[in-house]
């Protein structure tokens, strides 16, 4: 069985965002981040698979303005006992010059 390999450029990160499914707003982190893909932390919501949402980068303090990424829901992944649930995305709408300037500002120390 052949083993996934990590994502070199794949950045550990802390992003809040305020978003949208068109039907309702809510908050939560992006955690991981790539250039194509990113994971999210969101508190008790039932986004499906397949869904689109937008997602408004929180940019206070963080050295950019506010960026708008289209995004679609690619995977979900729910726990028992737990008040959030982690939703993998592809971009649909980014800028890829801001990549490197979200990643600069929000990086975690390794």
């Amino acid at each position: 069985m052949e083993q996934k390999q990590k994502n070199p450029f794949q950045f550990e990160i802390q992003i809040p965002f305020e978003g949208h499914n068109s039907l309702r707003f809510f908050a939560g982190e992006i955690i991981s981040l790539t250039e194509d893909f990113a994971t999210l932390k969101i508190e008790s919501l039932e986004l499906q698979v397949g869904e689109k949402i937008k997602l408004q980068l929180s940019s206070q303090g963080a050295g950019y303005d506010a960026h708008i990424l289209e995004c679609l829901i690619t995977e979900k992944h729910s726990r028992k006992n737990q008040s959030w649930v982690i939703y993998q995305i592809k971009y649909t709408s980014f800028d890829q010059s801001f990549w490197p300037l979200v990643c600069a500002a929000h990086s975690t120390a390794a």
